[in-house]
C-alpha cells in the first residue's frame, strides 16, 4: 500500500511564553486531527495487525486468508504551512478581508489558511515539494514498486 501523507513529522514546541490559541489556530488543529491523525491511527493499526499475522503459522494464516500488507509511507519533508505567507497575498481580496475580519493571520494561523489557499502558485509550490520528495525517496519507491 502506497501512502502519501500530507502531514510532516510533529514539530518541536516553541519555547518561551505563548499566547492562548485563537479560534483559527484551533480550527487548523481540528482540520489536522480530522485528516492526519486518523491516518496515523490507521497506520498504527495496520502495523499491529501485520505483527499479529506474522506470529500466526503461515499455513494457518493462509487457510484463514490472512496476509501482511507491505507499505511505503511518504510525507512532506517540510510543513505545507511554510508556503502560506508567500502566497497569502495572492488570495482574492474578498477572502483576505473575510479572514482578517475573522482574525485569521497568515503567519500565526497558517494551518487553517493552508486548507483554504487554492492559488496556482501555492499549488505549484506543493507539487514541486512533492516532486522533490519523491526523488529523494526514489530508491524506496522503486523497491516498493518492484522496479
Amino acid at each position: 500500500m502506497l501512502i502519501i501523507d500530507m502531514a510532516t513529522k510533529p514539530r518541536a514546541k516553541p519555547e518561551g511564553k505563548q499566547l492562548p490559541p485563537g479560534l483559527a489556530t484551533l480550527g487548523g488543529h481540528l482540520m489536522d486531527a480530522i485528516f492526519s491523525d486518523t491516518m496515523a491511527a490507521d497506520l498504527e493499526l495496520l502495523d499491529r495487525t501485520n505483527e499479529l499475522i506474522s506470529e500466526i503459522p503461515s499455513e494457518r494464516a493462509q487457510a484463514l486468508g490472512l496476509r501482511t500488507i507491505e507499505t511505503c509511507h511518504l510525507s512532506p519533508s517540510i510543513p505545507l504551512e511554510t508556503f502560506v505567507p508567500d502566497n497569502y497575498c495572492k488570495m482574492p481580496v474578498a477572502s483576505r478581508i473575510l479572514m482578517k475580519f475573522l482574525g485569521i493571520s497568515p503567519k500565526e494561523d497558517a494551518g487553517i489558511t493552508s486548507y483554504l489557499l487554492f492559488e496556482p502558485d501555492y499549488i505549484q509550490a506543493l507539487m514541486s515539494l512533492g516532486y522533490d520528495d519523491a526523488h529523494k525517496n526514489e530508491q524506496n519507491l522503486r523497491k516498493f514498486l518492484h522496479l
